[in-house]
């Protein structure tokens, strides 16, 4: 089958496991080692270099959801989808959930998801899921060719941690009373990352992942970093 695209309907749609964090202290010589409160960010951009929003957040609670006293005083920014799980990892159910109610209402009429080999990533809860008036294409990144043809596992995940990594730096070279790993300051850090590389300044950034994984031919015109 042979599938036409425009750039601004291409969209590459994957989960990062453990982005947060080991806190890796080299200036002082120690290494310690903290329990994560999050394990997973689904995060999603477009051929043409747009960041989607919301962001779903997966972080770890004993119960598998949050309780009403998390509730009434979780941060919840306009650019964050937060959810729960036991374990801290992402399911099927929580896809199906940020399809209905973030992905698909942010994409157009005529659109093509590129999966990562996840298992909950498949044809199956695409189909279940995706609005009858829209016609969505779900192809999937064979396995074992993440690395070289995922747009984000190429190079957009590398980006995304050292800008928090470097906020973790900052926090422990200056000694900050900050503890990043409470549940509303993982919140607030991802959902400042996200809001930074959704600026326009990242478009051209965002665009090389897709060149670098094959996508498409053009070379851009150097591009801002966050670590610059």
């Amino acid at each position: 089958m042979v599938i036409w695209f425009q750039k601004s309907s291409l969209y590459c749609v994957t989960k990062n496991n453990k982005i947060y964090y080991k806190e890796d202290i080299r200036r002082r010589r120690q290494f310690t080692k903290r329990k994560k409160k999050v394990e997973c960010v689904a995060q999603s951009i477009s051929c043409d270099g747009r960041l989607l929003s919301s962001l779903l957040v997966v972080l770890k609670e004993a119960s598998g959801q949050f309780g009403p006293v998390v509730e009434k005083t979780l941060f919840r920014p306009q650019n964050i989808f937060p959810l729960a799980s036991k374990s801290g990892k992402l399911t099927s159910e929580h896809v199906k959930t940020w399809l209905k109610h973030v992905l698909y209402p942010n994409i157009g009429q005529q659109s093509v998801l590129l999966l990562d080999s996840w298992s909950g990533h498949c044809n199956d809860t695409i189909e279940k899921t995706k609005p009858a008036d829209k016609n969505i294409v779900a192809m999937m990144i064979p396995k074992g060719t993440t690395g070289r043809i995922q747009p984000l596992d190429v190079y957009g995940f590398r980006v995304w941690k050292n800008v928090i990594r470097r906020f973790s730096d900052i926090v422990l070279l200056h000694n900050y009373d900050v503890n990043l790993h409470l549940r509303n300051n993982i919140i607030k850090l991802q959902s400042l990352v996200h809001n930074q590389l959704s600026s326009p300044r990242y478009k051209s950034l965002l665009q090389y992942a897709w060149y670098k994984s094959g996508y498409i031919d053009e070379r851009l015109e150097n591009f801002s970093n966050p670590q610059q």
